[in-house]
């Protein structure tokens, strides 16, 4: 079809078996409320116009995707393995569809977006087809106890608390570079990321009580096992790691996964990870004051299902027995800090051994590292705490010692970023760094410590 000067408005319902080729710049093609279907590609430099009530199928076996560039449809339809390239922001309000192959966002060097309107509906699966590239939904309200599917993109939402999140917007990206080298932190330790991505913001968030349930495709997963994956997330707008949230139910056969109870809402993706320790410590640490009691200090970077910690105490280091318990915050995705005192030590000993019993709901347990006090003497890892401070932006650093201490802080790869040199107490600020996870190395005539931060 050549429309070569001026438009065309369709009366019916048209098969383009060849070059669909509409030019020049000015000209148009007007689907009007009519259906289009293309066995072949665009060219030429005018527009296909299509509006909220056209439709479009994308049909045939050349070997060259169809470049679609309209803002709005009704239905769009895929059934060609080269699948179509939507290279402009779309609006759908009817459906998206797929019988072989797949519809693309990631084209140029924009990446455009899918939205799919109220009531529309988008139809996927691994076999048949899905969208790669970034599509959204938003549902006007939440009502309580039930599920919300968002059009079908593969996030649903049952809220089951008071607290009304309001409007919520669901956007999912799947594939391309903006996923590919994502990665899921628990502990130390790093894990592959499958290359889909969730981000739910809500107008109201907080305080929220709901089931989240993620849908997958077996080829985005990135070498991530479905035995070994979990829900991972972290605040939206961040650049740092995704954080572990476990899983409540796995269903592989349909390809879903699910967290319940969520209190809020924010950016999900799926991840491998072999038996990840319920608790994340970022740092444990055991201080000797004035001669007269012991301080335990930790602080959690995460926790599932945590029920409480016993502080165990030992003079050899092999024989250890409770001496306080401190309940824990159940399952938390944001740096808890905790505190113990030991004020029944032996006073003869030469060396006391602390460590952590973890206990979950269920009735597991884990034990942390051991920090160790050196009675009658000093040891760097007892003498400086580090903590972070959200408000301003810096770290706390805090010695009983007025020596100098030299301060390095490197990112979870080693390098280097910031070195400093503090007397005492002070804050060293952290502004312009990413959220993300940060290793503090503390140096001063008495000795090193390391610590582990995480900037939120």
């Amino acid at each position: 079809m050549n429309s070569s000067t001026g438009g065309v408005t369709l009366s019916k319902s048209i098969t383009v078996s060849d070059t669909l080729y509409i030019n020049p710049i000015t000209s148009k093609l007007n689907v009007g409320a009519n259906t289009i279907t293309v066995t072949g590609v665009f060219a030429g430099s005018g527009t296909l116009n299509t509006t909220s009530a056209s439709s479009l199928n994308v049909a045939g076996t050349t070997s060259n995707p169809f470049t679609f560039k309209g803002t709005q449809i009704k239905n769009l339809s895929v059934s060609r393995a080269a699948g179509c390239d939507v290279d402009t922001n779309l609006t759908v309000y009817g459906s998206v569809s797929f019988s072989n192959g797949h519809i693309n966002t990631f084209t140029g060097t924009v990446t455009d977006t899918i939205t799919l309107a109220s009531g529309a509906t988008l139809l996927e699966s691994t076999t048949a087809g899905y969208i790669t590239g970034v599509v959204k939904a938003t549902e006007d309200s939440m009502p309580k106890n039930t599920t919300e599917y968002f059009a079908g993109l593969g996030a649903d939402i049952q809220r089951k608390g008071n607290t009304n999140p309001g409007s919520v917007t669901i956007t999912r990206i799947v594939g391309g570079s903006t996923n590919t080298g994502a990665v899921v932190r628990r502990g130390a330790k790093t894990y592959a990321a499958t290359r889909m991505k969730f981000i739910i913001k809500p107008t109201n968030n907080g305080g929220l009580n709901a089931d989240l349930t993620f849908h997958y495709f077996d080829d985005q997963l990135n070498g991530v096992s479905e035995s070994n994956m979990n829900i991972f997330r972290r605040k939206e707008g961040s650049t740092g790691d995704f954080i572990y949230r476990g899983k409540s139910s796995q269903n592989t056969t349909f390809n879903t996964i699910t967290e319940t109870n969520s209190d809020s809402f924010s950016e999900w993706i799926l991840g491998g990870s072999n038996n990840p320790l319920p608790v994340d410590y970022l740092n444990f640490s055991a201080r000797y004051i004035n001669g007269s009691q012991i301080n335990l200090d930790w602080t959690t970077a995460t926790e599932i299902n945590n029920r409480d910690f016993e502080v165990e105490r030992s003079y050899d280091g092999r024989t250890y027995e409770a001496i306080a318990t401190v309940f824990g915050n159940g399952t938390t995705s944001f740096p808890v800090d905790y505190k113990a005192v030991d004020n029944n030590f032996l006073r003869t000993a030469s060396v006391i051994y602390y460590r952590l019993k973890q206990n979950d709901y269920n009735g597991d347990y884990e034990y942390s590292s051991v920090a160790r006090v050196i009675l009658g003497g000093k040891q760097s890892d007892e003498s400086v705490t580090v903590r972070y401070l959200g408000g301003s932006e810096s770290l706390l650093i805090q010695s009983l010692d007025k020596v100098s201490s030299r301060i390095s802080i490197r990112d979870m790869a080693g390098r280097l970023l910031k070195t400093d040199v503090i007397s005492g107490t002070a804050q060293v600020s952290m502004e312009g760094f990413a959220k993300a996870m940060y290793i503090v190395e503390t140096e001063n005539p008495n000795g090193a410590a390391q610590f582990r931060i995480v900037k939120y």
